[in-house]
C-alpha cells in the first residue's frame, strides 16, 4: 500500500486556501510496468474519477502525476465514513438522530444515481466506503469514495454483461443473490447492475439503522445475508421481523421516525432483482418522507451536531 499525507489546496496567488485534501502516494521504483498493484488500482480509480466529473455526493478528485519515484494521487479530505459513524454512537440510530439519517441516505443514492446515468457503476457500496465531509457547524455532505472496483458500461454484448454482473468483485456480505447463486436469469437486463448497487445501498442503510458497538459486527451480514441467502429459505424482510425477536434490530426498525427508511431500505435489498425499488424510487420516497417527519422529542435529546474528526480517503 501507500502512505496517505495531509494537504492544503490554495488558490493561484498563494493567498486564498481553498481547502483541505489528502495525496496519497505509492511507489514506483522497483515496478516493472505501470500495471502492477497498488499503481494500477490508483491509476484506474483516477481515470474513472476523471471521466466521472464532478458531482456532490462523490468524492472530489483533484489530480494525480507523478516523478521519478512516486505516484501522487490527490483528493478532497473526508471527515469520517458511515461505519466509523456507527461505533462512535455506540448504539442503534437514536430517535433524534432520523433527519441525519435520512439525509444521508438520500444523497448516498443520489450519487449512485448520477454514476449510472453516465453508465458507471460501483460495485463495492457499504458502510466503509459511505464518508461524510463534515463542517465546522457540524453540517455534512454524503460521499461515495472508492471507485477501483467501478464498472463503466456504454455498450456491452450479453455475454459480457453477464460476466460483469458476476464478476464484478466487491465485499462478499453486500454481494446480491444472483451474484452468490450465480443465476444468469434473475439479471437479465442492464437495469440489473443499477439494482445491484441499489442492493447494497439498502444493506448499508439497514447497517446504520442497526450496528450497534462490538456486537457481532454488522447483525445484517449474520442473519439478513448468510440465514436469508446461504439457506435461501427467506427473504431479509422475514429475518429482520420474524427471525430474531427482542433484539435491538428489531426495536429499530420499529421507531415510528425511521420505520420509513427501514422500509424503502428492504425494498432495494429485495431478494429477487424483479422487486427491488429503484434508487430514482428510493430516492423520491424518502425525500417525501423526511418532508413528514414528526417532530423529534422536545427534550434534552435534540440533534447534536455531528463531529468533525478527520481522516484520510482510503
Amino acid at each position: 500500500g501507500g502512505t496517505v499525507y495531509s494537504c492544503q489546496r490554495w488558490g493561484k496567488d498563494k493567498k486564498k486556501l481553498l481547502g483541505d485534501c489528502v495525496v496519497k502516494t505509492t511507489a514506483l521504483s522497483g515496478l516493472q510496468t505501470w500495471g502492477e498493484g497498488e499503481v494500477r488500482y490508483l491509476v484506474r480509480e483516477a481515470k474513472l474519477l476523471f471521466m466521472m466529473g464532478q458531482h456532490p455526493n462523490l468524492l472530489e478528485f483533484y489530480g494525480a502525476f507523478s516523478d521519478k519515484n512516486t505516484l501522487y494521487f490527490v483528493t478532497e479530505r473526508l471527515s469520517k465514513d458511515l461505519k466509523q459513524l456507527q461505533m462512535e454512537r455506540g448504539k442503534p440510530v437514536t430517535y433524534t438522530a432520523a433527519e441525519d439519517l435520512y439525509k444521508i441516505a438520500i444523497e448516498m443514492l443520489t450519487g449512485l444515481e448520477q454514476m449510472h446515468k453516465k453508465g458507471f457503476y460501483h460495485f463495492d457500496i457499504k458502510p466503509e466506503n459511505v464518508m461524510l465531509k463534515i463542517g465546522k457547524d457540524g453540517e455534512f455532505t454524503t460521499k461515495l469514495i472508492d471507485f477501483g472496483l467501478t464498472r463503466h458500461l456504454i455498450t456491452q454484448s450479453d455475454d459480457d454483461f453477464y460476466d460483469i454482473t458476476q464478476n464484478a468483485g466487491g465485499t462478499f456480505p453486500y454481494w446480491t443473490p444472483e451474484r452468490v447463486n450465480r443465476k444468469k436469469r434473475d439479471c437479465e437486463d442492464k437495469i440489473c447492475l443499477a439494482k445491484q448497487d441499489g442492493y447494497a445501498a439498502g444493506l448499508t442503510i439497514l447497517d446504520a439503522l442497526i450496528a450497534p458497538q462490538g456486537k457481532g459486527k454488522e447483525l445484517i451480514r449474520e442473519f439478513g445475508f448468510i440465514s436469508s441467502y446461504m439457506n435461501d429459505k427467506n427473504n431479509i424482510q422475514s429475518h429482520y421481523q420474524d427471525k430474531i425477536p427482542g433484539t435491538e434490530m428489531q426495536k429499530a426498525l420499529r421507531m415510528k421516525r425511521i420505520d420509513g427508511l427501514a422500509n424503502v431500505a428492504l425494498k432495494l435489498a429485495a431478494k429477487r432483482p424483479s422487486k427491488r425499488m429503484t434508487i430514482s424510487l428510493a430516492i423520491q420516497k424518502l425525500k417525501l418522507l423526511r418532508s413528514k417527519l414528526p417532530p423529534a422529542r422536545p427534550s434534552k435529546e435534540g440533534r447534536k451536531p455531528l463531529k468533525k474528526k478527520s481522516v484520510a480517503v482510503k
